[in-house]
């Protein structure tokens, strides 16, 4: 992280149709409105996904952000993923809705992170 165009979260996570918990880290790079989510171990055989269809805005408190995965936790699942990144302290808060498919994944899973220094 060279500069505060690009931000660094750590924590764990739960993905809808899952029950364990997973180490992941999200970098949201805002000059280049790009979204990357890394995961310690594998998921669908890939530790990397980058977001598709992101949407950054900067608010007065916070960073918020939009986007897509596809494949996760398994092929052809669709996840939506918003979270809220604030600029007033080094927390992360999100949720990750799926959309409906034929693999039955359901149910919201709200998240938080931490900022990495």
């Amino acid at each position: 992280m060279t500069d505060n165009s690009e931000l660094e979260y750590r924590g764990t996570l739960v993905l809808p149709g899952e029950q364990e918990a997973r180490a992941v880290s999200i970098s949201m790079n805002i000059a280049d409105n790009t979204v990357q989510v890394r995961f310690e171990q594998p998921v669908e055989g890939k530790n990397n996904w980058d977001g598709s269809n992101v949407k950054l805005a900067r608010r007065l408190k916070y960073n918020e952000a939009v986007f897509s995965t596809t494949g996760l936790p398994m092929d052809p699942v669709q996840l939506t993923w918003k979270f809220n990144a604030s600029i007033l302290d080094d927390s992360l808060a999100g949720v990750i809705i799926p959309r409906p498919n034929a693999m039955r994944v359901t149910g919201e899973r709200g998240f938080i992170l931490s900022k990495v220094s």
